[in-house]
């Protein structure tokens, strides 16, 4: 594990020196506090009053800390909480935050970036040495594991209204687990189509459009790519079975709605093979990297890419717009994805109410902050979204299905790469995705 710390972190943890036997003792020592946490408490609701804000969460929770509301003068509160993040790119935005929440409130947070590729086991060692996160940023596919390792409390500040009433019903799909609301939604991350919009003057409303236009293309130096994706990342080719598969019910975690094998997504993958084909492009030659350098140069007309363009490529300046993800032909749809990502307030803080209250500032408060610190587009419907690109990423958002939750996707992920590889180059489509479908629900009597 590599921990990483800025201005606002304490220094580093200490090496977990307990011996096996004593790390199995206290692991059951927390599996029983946990679960007699749940039974206790209930994981309790608050009391639906229908006109919660973001003041009146503020109200209550400064008063359970005996701080002064922002109305008072505000002074240091002695409290000091800790938040981990895996993303180096979000360090602006939480940065910030944290500055103005001192500011706001006289709590300090320490920010701790994570470099490492076993966060959530890495997050339970903290814990088991008392120097684990009060608050931690999650993808929704990481939430149940997290909520099954007991890691994260459910979001017991949010009444259900207030939820309803500010984000959207992708968000709460995709922090919903086994009917608890878990995080406090912040930002999110999905695809979509940019085009160089020097060159194309209508918009595509399908990929069978792209392959028409590519027809009458002239590239005097041969040097453009009219169309490109990531063709084996399951991630981006949802958007090829996405518009038809069951993917583990709403919630992305009903393991008995699972389903690849109906005519739809044969005939869409059958599409998909078809491009292979057309565009007689090398599997392992596809790299999402290679398609952004692209995009940068500005050799590819049609991409399928994700909000980490924005960075690279000024679309503003009129070079290069953005779209809806089109359908596939006139007959067939298509699918997105998201990842939502959110602030979870661990079971094992010391200082719950003071992670709850900096969870919602991230979440809602401070969010209209999101897009100009760091490009990303808030998860909250009423940010006044300035930004025409901002705006269209939300509305790209509304449409895509969030990335399911349950533990099988790890399984999912690696298979389905086998399974389009063998599509792209000429395997039979139904005789592929009924070994999917069969290796999946294998995984799941396991």
């Amino acid at each position: 594990m590599k921990l990483e710390k800025n201005h606002f972190c304490r220094s580093g943890h200490p090496v977990n020196s307990y011996t096996d036997k004593q790390h199995r003792f206290l692991m059951l020592l927390i599996c029983i506090s946990v679960c007699f946490c749940l039974c206790a408490c209930g994981n309790r609701k608050p009391e639906q009053t229908g006109d919660q804000t973001y003041e009146t969460i503020e109200k209550e929770l400064c008063g359970r800390l005996g701080i002064a509301t922002p109305t008072d003068s505000v002074a240091d509160s002695g409290i000091t909480i800790d938040l981990w993040y895996p993303d180096s790119s979000d360090a602006a935005y939480y940065e910030a935050a944290a500055k103005d929440f001192y500011d706001r409130y006289g709590i300090t947070v320490n920010l701790t970036y994570y470099d490492g590729v076993s966060f959530l086991e890495d997050i339970n060692t903290a814990n088991i040495e008392g120097t684990g996160p009060d608050v931690v940023i999650l993808s929704n596919d990481q939430i149940e594991k997290a909520r099954r390792a007991g890691i994260i409390e459910e979001n017991t500040v949010y009444e259900d209204e207030f939820i309803a009433r500010n984000f959207p019903q992708v968000s709460i799909h995709a922090l919903t687990s086994d009917g608890g609301f878990y995080g406090y939604p912040i930002y999110f991350d999905t695809y979509f189509l940019v085009y160089d919009a020097s060159i194309v003057t209508e918009v595509p409303d399908t990929i069978e459009d792209i392959l028409t236009f590519s027809e009458s293309f002239e590239d005097p130096e041969n040097k453009k790519v009219v169309f490109a994706w990531d063709i084996d990342d399951p991630f981006y080719c949802y958007m090829f079975m996405g518009g038809y598969a069951d993917f583990f019910g709403e919630y992305g975690e009903d393991k008995e709605d699972f389903d690849l094998t109906n005519e739809n997504v044969v005939a869409a993958m059958t599409y998909y093979q078809q491009l292979g084909e057309y565009y007689s492009v090398q599997i392992d030659k596809s790299n999402y990297d290679d398609i952004k350098t692209e995009i940068e140069a500005g050799d590819i007309v049609f991409a399928i890419a994700r909000d980490d363009i924005l960075s690279i490529v000024d679309v503003e300046e009129g070079k290069y717009d953005l779209a809806i993800v089109p359908a596939l032909t006139d007959e067939l749809e298509s699918g997105s994805l998201s990842i939502t990502y959110g602030a979870c307030v661990s079971y094992f803080s010391e200082k719950k109410d003071a992670a709850r209250l900096f969870s919602a500032y991230l979440s809602y408060e401070y969010s209209e902050n999101l897009f100009t610190l760091i490009n990303k587009t808030g998860c909250k419907g009423s940010i006044n979204r300035v930004s025409e690109n901002e705006a269209f990423l939300y509305s790209q958002y509304l449409l895509s299905d969030s990335v399911p939750k349950t533990m099988e996707m790890s399984e999912f992920w690696a298979y389905s790469q086998i399974t389009l590889d063998h599509i792209w180059e000429g395997a039979d489509v139904q005789t592929e995705l009924n070994a999917l479908q069969s290796f999946i629900e294998e995984k799941i009597r396991d």
